[in-house]
C-alpha cells in the first residue's frame, strides 16, 4: 500500500525506491527487535530475510488490485485490495470461511485508511527523501 500510495501521489520511480528503502528497514528492524532482542543474530537475520520476502510477495499480490474497496460491493469475494487483505488475515486466523471475520477486517482496515489519510501521510514524506 505504501508503494501504491507513493505512485498515486506522483512519486517518481527513484522517489518511490528511496521512500521504501527509508520506510522498511527501520520499521522491520523495530518490530523484529521488539520481539527478538535477546535472540541470536542469525535467527534475527533469518526473520528479517523472511519478512522482506513476504513484503515482496504481498506487493506482487496486492498490486494487481485496481481498487481499494469493491465498487460492485463484493467485499468478501472481489479482487479489491481490502478483499484480498481480509481473506489473507482470515486465512492466517484459520477462519477463512467466516464472513464475520472477513467483514471485521475489511471495516477496520477501511476505517484506518479513511481516518489516517494515508495518501497525505505518504505525500508529507516526499520533501525529506534522500535520492541517491
Amino acid at each position: 500500500m505504501s508503494n501504491r500510495a507513493a505512485f498515486s501521489e506522483g512519486f517518481s520511480e527513484e522517489e518511490r525506491r528511496a521512500f521504501l528503502q527509508t520506510l522498511f528497514p527501520g520499521l522491520i528492524a523495530t518490530v523484529i527487535d521488539l520481539f527478538t532482542d535477546d535472540w541470536p543474530e542469525e535467527i534475527q537475520a533469518k526473520i528479517r530475510s523472511e519478512t522482506y520476502r513476504n513484503i515482496a510477495s504481498a506487493e506482487a499480490e496486492y498490486s494487481t488490485s485496481k481498487e481499494v474497496l469493491s465498487k460492485d460491493y463484493k467485499p468478501l469475494t472481489g479482487d479489491s485490495l481490502l478483499a484480498k487483505l481480509s481473506r489473507n488475515v482470515a486465512e492466517k486466523m484459520e477462519k477463512e470461511y467466516n464472513p464475520e471475520v472477513l467483514m471485521q477486517v475489511t471495516l477496520a482496515a477501511f476505517d484506518e485508511l479513511k481516518t489516517n489519510d494515508f495518501p497525505k501521510l505518504v505525500a508529507d514524506v516526499r520533501p525529506v527523501l534522500r535520492i541517491s
